[in-house]
């Protein structure tokens, strides 16, 4: 698929796992993450507002570890960036990693809507 954001051997590694055809699984375990993403994205954005070096390692981590579970290589980046920049302490200089982190999150959520694996929230 074109302008994918998720890498092509984990999507075709859990598209094996998914033996009922219909994608499925892949709907379910995409809309978890993104569920997910969005709570932790959140606790990302609390951290730096709140100069709190440690919850945003912490918060980075947990999403890092979870995209690139699911192939989001791209977030996972972005995520460890951030998280090396809380292991340091400086997290002033965030809102650029901060926005191609919200931009890459809204990617893989248009494309799990354009698959078909998770519905947009107005057609549930």
């Amino acid at each position: 698929m074109e302008n994918c954001p998720i890498t092509a051997d984990v999507l075709e590694s859990l598209r094996s796992m998914d033996d009922s055809g219909q994608s499925s699984l892949l709907g379910e375990l995409y809309g978890i993450f993104l569920n997910d993403a969005n709570k932790q994205y959140d606790e990302i954005c609390l951290a730096i507002a709140g100069a709190d070096p440690k919850r945003l390692q912490m918060a980075a981590h947990s999403l890092k570890g979870s995209s690139g579970s699911l192939g989001a290589a791209t977030v996972a980046d972005l995520c460890k960036t951030l998280e090396s920049m809380g292991k340091s302490g400086v997290i002033g200089s965030t809102e650029i990693t901060l926005a191609r982190l919200s931009d890459e999150l809204d990617r893989v959520r248009n494309w799990t809507h354009e698959c078909g694996f998770v519905m947009p929230p107005s057609a549930r």
